[in-house]
């Protein structure tokens, strides 16, 4: 019998913050504003908050040395640029900071953080077709081939203000659309979801932590999009028995795939994965969590496709080994200037890793 200490129909989401964090500035190495914003809202919600050398912020909901813990993992980090120089001509080379396809950068508006911490917009470009050959014509340009124009005639006048090492992102965006707002359009929704999904959790539960079978462990990771280092260094502080990791994951529910590639659908809950790039997933976890789900009558669907990784590939082997499961909102043109997921399967994917924690006692059974 599942156990229930919150309705799931009392349990509230935090969309404000949701919406707060896909806005903020926060590519791979620069996550401190996203940070900011996420101890602001647990400041209350929590037993107390601690933050390692790496980066990675801590909320923990329960102490009891007698009970087993849960920790959940969400990264605080969004794919973005790395300046590498600046033209004569006042134009900024970069290089990607995670993986982006050259093909959804041309013409793509962006931010640059400058040296004073302040933001400059921009435009990616590169020759227009009117200046390409016939070879180069057939080419698609690499982004060592694009530059980021944001408004300089000459190098000069960025000295002081723009530099080899400062990052950029895409330009913030947050909106509803489709029939009866169906659909969200944002940026850097990976990982931002997870990150809100797991405040949410501590807004709900800390009241009544001490209902909760096991102690929980919010842990809010850097650097997911390159190398997981991280959630690997979370590990080994935290050494937990059980492992939820939130997501975003590939959605293909687009014209072109093949129904065989269809990692997941939109609209259809969170998906549950059972292997990916970095990681065979436990299968009594992934058992557990469609159990936990058929109770409580909470959508949810079966990645259906190895694609990816996250940072279970660095969770799963540390601290001995631990019991990993990932759990993911499917999310249309991941790692582009704007992701699109089905606004539902936010809340599904909140009250499910509720659910899950309000039962992880039962995780050994599985």
């Amino acid at each position: 019998m599942m156990r229930t200490i919150i309705e799931t129909k009392d349990l509230i989401p935090d969309k404000d913050l949701f919406k707060r964090l896909c806005l903020a500035f926060g590519p791979t190495g620069c996550e401190e504003e996203v940070d900011g914003l996420i101890k602001d809202e647990l400041a209350g919600y929590c037993d107390k908050i601690e933050t390692d050398r790496l980066g990675n912020t801590y909320a923990f909901l329960g102490t009891d040395p007698a009970k087993k813990t849960l920790m959940l993992f969400a990264h605080k980090d969004e794919v973005g640029f790395l300046i590498t120089g600046v033209s004569p001509e006042g134009l900024l080379y970069f290089s990607n900071v995670g993986g982006i396809m050259p093909t959804v950068l041309m013409g793509r508006r962006v931010v640059v953080r400058t040296l004073e911490n302040k933001d400059i917009y921009g435009v990616i470009a590169t020759k227009p077709v009117h200046m390409l050959s016939r070879d180069e014509r057939k080419q698609l340009p690499t982004a060592d081939e694009m530059y980021i124009d944001v408004g300089a005639t000459e190098r000069k006048q960025l000295e002081g203000i723009i530099d080899v090492g400062c990052y950029g992102t895409f330009i913030p965006s947050f909106e509803y659309f489709g029939e009866n707002d169906k659909k969200l359009a944002a940026k850097a929704i990976d990982d931002r979801i997870g990150c809100a999904v797991m405040a949410g959790f501590a807004r709900n539960y800390y009241p009544v932590r001490e209902k909760l079978p096991v102690n929980v462990v919010l842990a809010f990771t850097v650097r997911e999009e390159i190398g997981n280092s991280g959630a690997n260094v979370a590990c080994e502080r935290i050494k937990p028995d059980y492992a939820l990791i939130l997501e975003s994951t590939a959605a293909s529910d687009i014209a072109g795939v093949p129904q065989s590639g269809k990692v997941a659908i939109t609209g259809e809950g969170g998906a549950v994965s059972f292997m990916d790039r970095s990681t065979v997933y436990d299968r009594g976890m992934k058992d557990f969590v469609f159990h936990v789900a058929d109770e409580k009558n909470i959508p949810v669907q079966l990645k259906k496709f190895v694609s990816g990784g996250n940072d279970a590939g660095a969770v799963h082997r540390a601290a001995g080994g631990i019991r990993t499961v990932a759990l993911s909102t499917p999310s249309r043109y991941i790692h582009s200037a704007v992701c699109v997921i089905g606004s539902r399967d936010y809340d599904s994917v909140f009250k499910l890793s509720c659910a899950i924690a309000e039962n992880a006692d039962l995780i050994d059974n599985y």
